[in-house]
């Protein structure tokens, strides 16, 4: 059980090493590698707190997101591999801070926002697993950002995840980013809606006719 004081130091330790990773790597490269690393951790931090909050008969520890599979872990190492090694070569190309970065950096907390309201707003109704099996008290929400998209937590990932890369200005990493994740997306939202439809009949059959996906070409 996650206590108050627990979750205090939890939180503290957290602020500190966010803290640390962004004067270590200020000094050491362009401010936007402690940026990344801090929207990084804070994204993983948000699943967790926001599911404590607004979804508790879901909450693990597995809701931290962080065993989100070695692909995952790989493309974000490719994306600081890519900015270090750029910044060493090219370091003109990373310093200053450029519109790219400014852009990156509203991205990034664009994805946030999507991300963490939609699953506020699906509550109980949002899981970080595709469900193969109704639940009895397991509702469609179709208002709020969910009435303009029907995966707004698939979008917000997806626009944090292209942000992170854009922040940096990592011009390989943004495109194996975009082209990972929307494969990734196509197959899941394929699954996942086979078995709406079997949940809900008709009423996703229509929903998803007059709503779009939330990813492009899927």
């Amino acid at each position: 059980m996650l206590s108050p004081a627990n979750l205090t130091r939890y939180l503290s330790g957290r602020a500190s090493a966010t803290s640390e990773a962004i004067a270590v790597t200020g000094r050491i490269f362009a401010p936007q590698l402690g940026l990344y690393l801090a929207f990084w951790g804070s994204f993983h931090l948000l699943e967790f707190l926001v599911t404590a909050r607004w979804n508790p008969s879901r909450l693990m520890k597995d809701s931290f997101l962080l065993l989100n599979g070695w692909n995952y872990h790989a493309a974000h190492l490719l994306g600081i591999l890519e900015f270090i090694l750029e910044s060493l070569l090219f370091p003109s190309h990373k310093s200053p801070l450029t519109f790219l970065n400014y852009l990156g950096l509203c991205t990034v907390l664009l994805g946030q926002y999507l991300r963490s309201t939609a699953m506020i707003h699906a509550s109980s109704n949002f899981s970080h697993i595709v469900a193969s099996n109704k639940r009895p008290d397991h509702m469609l929400v179709k208002t709020g950002l969910y009435s303009l998209v029907r995966h707004p937590s698939y979008t917000g990932f997806f626009v944090w995840a292209v942000g992170t890369q854009l922040l940096l200005a990592n011009p390989i990493s943004t495109v194996v980013f975009i082209g990972v994740l929307w494969r990734f997306f196509q197959q899941r939202i394929q699954n996942e809606e086979k078995h709406l439809i079997s949940f809900f009949g008709e009423e996703y059959k229509e929903y998803k006719r007059q709503v779009p996906s939330g990813i492009p070409f899927v």
